[in-house]
């Protein structure tokens, strides 16, 4: 082969490990992947001794340190921040960043929504109770602030800006250590956390205990040994508070009757709705939309927090070990697996 045509292919990417006369399948046309919509991009100061808070809001930002360091608090942890480290801030998820040291801090963020999102932040090993990791790589602040310069061009920028968006996940997912994964995949929180991700996905359709350990591939009897062991909870009740909380926002955030309300988390029958909602929050779901104060429930990002915090991914889990206690589940008797 001359080698100028040699050259000419290796520059498109025809090397010597370039495989020819094959057809790769990567999903069926039924199946639908991740999907982003970027919203917002910028970068921003936060002097020394100051703080800002994040809005509890239905979005993911992405964000990196370009310079100085800090301390971001939420409810389940708090972690130290430099530069080179990046962090997720998570939708409904309260955060307070503050600047420590005598530098500056620099930050570039992304907000962003997206279908199967948190499911590969979580393939990261990036979840509410662990939104902090570091770029070991050095390459994740380069696409960030390529990504927010991008923005900048007059045309032609959310193609691009969804490209590297889509690398920067892809990176992320390249720099989790494939050791932690297989630790990960063999302990209980794996299970716990596969059961959580459907629940997640289907809690406005009928679902039942049996039909997620069959989806699993595992008994209905291990799956909820699985959930009392890591999360203190039977499988039903955990599918009890995930409506309820999204029952609560869709009152204080809509204008939905409860009929429509019941429906949309799962529940075909308003009246056994209504009576659900009076036990666990301990008021009618029209006297909980007129009240002006802030009803504590339990969220799906606590349970996930109890899940995730001590990020011990080869050992199983003791209840000593939990930051997040589920206390009042013990006033709920009745309910079995």
């Amino acid at each position: 082969m001359p080698e100028r045509n040699r050259k000419v292919r290796k520059e498109n990417g025809m090397d010597d490990n370039f495989v020819k006369n094959e057809t790769v399948q990567i999903c069926s046309r039924t199946h639908l992947n991740i999907t982003f919509n970027i919203f917002q991009c910028g970068n921003f100061d936060v002097e020394p001794g100051k703080c800002f808070t994040t809005a509890e809001d239905d979005v993911f930002i992405m964000f990196h340190v370009n310079s100085g360091a800090g301390l971001l608090e939420t409810k389940p942890c708090t972690s130290g921040v430099e530069e080179g480290f990046g962090f997720v801030v998570f939708p409904d998820v309260t955060y307070r960043l503050s600047s420590i040291g005598e530098e500056t801090m620099n930050i570039t963020w992304v907000a962003f929504s997206g279908y199967r999102a948190e499911d590969y932040l979580g393939r990261a090993a990036i979840w509410p109770a662990r939104p902090v990791f570091e770029d070991v790589g050095g390459k994740f602040g380069k696409k960030m602030n390529r990504l927010y310069m991008l923005s900048h061009e007059p045309t032609n920028r959310y193609c691009k800006m969804a490209s590297v968006l889509y690398d920067i996940f892809g990176y992320l997912r390249d720099m989790r250590s494939p050791v932690i994964e297989e630790g990960y995949k063999e302990n209980l929180n794996y299970v716990a956390a596969r059961a959580v991700n459907y629940i997640d996905h289907n809690y406005m359709h009928p679902i039942s205990v049996e039909k997620i350990a069959d989806g699993m591939g595992i008994t209905r009897k291990h799956l909820c040994h699985v959930f009392h062991k890591v999360l203190n909870v039977t499988p039903r009740q955990y599918i009890i508070f995930y409506r309820m909380e999204k029952a609560c926002k869709m009152l204080r955030s809509t204008q939905q009757s409860v009929q429509e309300i019941a429906e949309a988390v799962g529940y075909a029958n308003q009246f056994y709705f209504s009576k659900e909602f009076k036990r666990i929050v301990n008021m009618r779901p029209t006297e909980y939309r007129k009240s002006s104060g802030e009803i504590e429930i339990f969220t799906w990002h606590s349970f996930e927090a109890t899940l995730m915090n001590n990020y011990k991914f080869g050992t199983e889990a003791e209840d000593e070990d939990w930051s997040v206690k589920i206390e009042p589940l013990t006033e709920l008797p009745g309910y079995d697996c």
